[in-house]
């Protein structure tokens, strides 16, 4: 919100240039979820990028509404109910299947590490972890003995928990994992009203296809003396069900106890040293 709307260092949008109500929807969501972000701005940078940092973290994004003509973020999450998404389908409302492929297991990774700054061991490197066993065994050839294991490494510098850190971590690994489906499709202008982010089920005959949900990626809206739109989409994973996880185990370091006992005798021995030390 002070990116959006201080003068000094932000963008210095009004108040009622953002959609304040939905900001508060995705602030409650993020607070629910234990997500913050903590930072200190010390040095120069781009606003877009610092908002990108945001974005990444919360995995959002925020967008102009054409419709509404103010700024709004979208959440990237789960919750809602597959039939009452909007269908596209080239049999109805798409004009041109410019591109769908899946990805394939061999591009998939099975082991997220998330290296974020610990507060509680005086902001030291820890890792969060989430583990995909079954696309372990099965990059290694079917078999518990042979799994093989596929790192990916993601940093968020404006975490300093373990919790969200394993939270985020599974977050990735949920996107990573699996061969996710990517299209590029050309819709009429009857669609006019979708948004980046907004999730919809496209439904495709010809390619056995029947309401796989897709997020909005990025959209074009083309221009006026032109009836379409393309929309970049990808397979969703929140359909998928959620995983669990829980906070990285700790190091088992202690901090030593540096107070020296007294020493206490009543009586004491002299004697010379052996010629040996």
């Amino acid at each position: 919100y002070e990116l959006f709307t201080k003068r000094e260092w932000g963008y210095g949008f009004q108040p009622g240039d953002l959609d304040l109500v939905g900001w508060a929807a995705a602030a409650e969501t993020l607070r629910t979820e234990g997500n913050g972000f903590s930072m200190a701005l010390e040095s120069s940078t781009e606003a877009s990028d610092f908002m990108g940092e945001i974005e990444r973290q919360v995995d959002g994004l925020f967008f102009l509404d054409h419709r509404s003509g103010k700024w709004k973020i979208s959440l990237a999450r789960g919750g809602y109910s597959v039939p009452a998404l909007t269908e596209i389908s080239p049999q109805t409302n798409c004009t041109e299947v410019r591109n769908f492929s899946r990805g394939t297991w061999n591009e998939t990774s099975n082991f997220v590490r998330c290296k974020f700054k610990d507060r509680d061991n005086n902001y030291q490197d820890n890792y969060g972890f989430a583990i995909d066993t079954a696309n372990a065994i099965m990059q290694g050839g079917g078999t518990v003995g042979t799994a093989q294991p596929i790192v990916a490494e993601e940093f968020h510098p404006r975490l300093k928990n373990g919790p969200l850190a394993a939270s985020l971590a599974f977050r990735s690994l949920r996107t990573l994992s699996f061969p996710l489906a990517k299209a590029e499709l050309v819709v009429d202008k009857t669609l006019w009203d979708l948004t980046p982010y907004q999730v919809i089920r496209f439904t495709d005959s010809v390619r056995g296809i029947t309401d796989l949900p897709m997020r909005i990626i990025k959209i074009d809206y083309g221009e006026l003396t032109r009836g379409n739109i393309i929309l970049h989409l990808v397979q969703d994973i929140f359909v998928n069900l959620s995983g669990s996880f829980a906070k990285p185990p700790g190091t088992g370091w202690r901090l030593p106890n540096d107070l020296l006992n007294a020493f206490i005798s009543d009586e004491q021995l002299a004697f010379p040293a052996p010629r040996g030390f």
